[in-house]
């Protein structure tokens, strides 16, 4: 399942429109229809707002549970969130994060 799609299904279990949506985060409708058809991908920070909204966690909205064919997918977004947020980061954080990095890779795997 696409992100777009898990926001739509999210929302809707909820019992909300996209006008609903509006109001509570003050994102135009049609913004929130892009997110959810795909056309445009929402910030970290909007997912964050978006998970607030409909009382769910980030991860709930980026992550394919098993139980619904989760896999690669799920780790694609996985790596674009964390993308986002190294971008915004500082050179310093940026070189905190890569020494952690190369500490978590050398450790062996840990089972999900």
């Amino acid at each position: 399942m696409e992100l777009g799609d898990r926001l739509r299904e999210v929302r809707k279990a909820r019992g909300m429109s996209l006008y609903d949506v509006q109001q509570r985060t003050g994102r135009h409708f049609s913004t929130i229809a892009k997110y959810e058809r795909g056309e445009r991908k929402p910030s970290v920070e909007m997912l964050r707002e978006l998970a607030e909204v409909y009382d769910v966690t980030v991860s709930d909205l980026v992550e394919e549970r098993s139980a619904r064919g989760g896999g690669r997918s799920a780790e694609r977004t996985d790596l674009q969130i964390l993308l986002a947020i190294a971008q915004r980061m500082t050179p310093e954080q940026v070189a905190d994060l890569t020494e952690l990095l190369k500490m978590l890779v050398g450790r062996p795997a840990q089972p999900r």
